[in-house]
């Protein structure tokens, strides 16, 4: 784990979660802020092993958020190596909205 909060606990991804991100993965109204295209099983595990790449070539990535209450992961946070320069992004799963969530998440990793 790298970090916590009363609620959450934020850490790497890890190659089990590729299921359960994919079902974030394709939402339409979780993708419409980011280029509107929901992704495939195939296209969510590529972006998992992505970040788990990340992780050991750059020493960071973005991060699996989870609900501390059942471990479930709810969204992703964190920082990503761009041709552009490093981006931060953020991705909630549509039953986390609204929540505070992603505010209690960001103290932390900023």
């Amino acid at each position: 784990m790298l970090l916590q909060t009363n609620r959450l606990i934020i850490e790497h991804f890890k190659n089990f979660d590729i299921l359960y991100w994919a079902k974030i993965e394709n939402d339409a109204d979780v993708r419409r802020f980011v280029d509107g295209k929901v992704l495939s099983l195939e296209e969510a595990g590529e972006y998992v092993e992505m970040n788990i790449r990340q992780y050991r070539t750059h020493g960071y990535g973005r991060y699996a958020v989870r609900l501390k209450e059942d471990k479930n992961i709810i969204r992703m946070c964190g920082f990503l190596n761009e041709p552009y320069g490093i981006d931060f992004g953020y991705r909630y799963s549509k039953d986390s909205w609204g929540k505070g969530l992603g505010f209690e998440a960001a103290k932390k990793v900023l």
